[in-house]
């Protein structure tokens, strides 16, 4: 990160580099940034999307393109909506507290009088997977199977970075593309009993009143193969890159202190 940002005070927001075995184009302005998100139209995804990504997502909201991915943002859109998202602060706010608090007390249970440490990735990872299973589909995953999937995306995240980079072969019988499936192995592990459980209640008529991505997926008649991936997306691209920025958003702060005060007076102004 560092080393991007001295190459944009050298060449401006928008170079490319050449890195491994490919050239990259390195997009660091904001507006440019949101319309080629957005603007799928214009901005078509391109091979690591269609090929490696879609390793692990299929055709999920993030590796679609043309009238599926319409149609995906056309039933999910809503739910990514500043006021919806913002519905969800007391939760996350309550989600974090609890984890804090677990971590202490089995740190205090453990080492009688230490100083306490933690894992501040495996923090936000655990953090962000709580959040992302509530929002997306109002459950909660029992805690070792937390540990089980955040260790299976960092993986996937570390291994689709591999082929992207070193233009790895696309082949299964490659260790860093098992890595890649396994995520999805285990994430339907885990939300295949949840969906059936869902599934039945909504043939029942009941949770008229529940209102997240995975009912929206299910009143859809949406499929096996675009419920796996729109919640392998959902919960592994959204849970990986919130944790990764959280994580490295709690390492600049621990490196500036003064602008950490600065942001917890703000909090408590804010917030109380």
């Amino acid at each position: 990160m560092r080393y991007i940002c001295k190459l944009r005070k050298t060449y401006g927001r928008i170079f490319t580099i050449f890195a491994f075995t490919k050239a990259y184009l390195v997009v660091a302005e904001p507006a440019a940034v949101r319309r080629i998100l957005s603007d799928t139209k214009t901005f078509i995804k391109g091979y690591d999307y269609k090929e490696i990504f879609s390793i692990v997502f299929g055709e999920g909201l993030v590796t679609a393109s043309g009238e599926k991915h319409r149609a995906d943002r056309a039933i999910f859109g809503k739910y990514f909506m500043k006021s919806n998202v913002a519905k969800y602060s007391t939760m996350v706010n309550q989600e974090t507290k609890r984890i804090i608090a677990e971590r202490l007390e089995s740190k205090m249970g453990a080492e009688k009088g230490a100083t306490m440490t933690c894992n501040i990735e495996k923090f936000f990872a655990n953090i962000a997977l709580r959040c992302f299973s509530r929002f997306c589909m109002n459950t909660k995953l029992n805690e070792h199977r937390e540990e089980v999937l955040c260790e299976a995306a960092s993986r996937a995240s570390w291994a689709c970075a591999r082929m992207m980079t070193l233009n790895h072969p696309m082949w299964s019988i490659f260790p860093t593309v098992q890595l890649a499936l396994n995520f999805r192995d285990e994430v339907w592990k885990d939300l295949a009993p949840i969906v059936e459980e869902r599934k039945a209640a909504v043939a029942r008529g009941e949770l008229a009143d529940l209102d997240d991505p995975l009912t929206a997926m299910i009143r859809e008649n949406m499929g096996e193969k675009d419920l796996v991936d729109h919640i392998t997306t959902l919960v592994g691209a959204g849970h990986d890159t919130t944790a990764y920025f959280s994580g490295y958003m709690a390492y600049l702060l621990a490196l500036y202190p003064d602008v950490q005060e600065k942001l917890r007076k703000e909090v408590i102004e804010r917030m109380g």
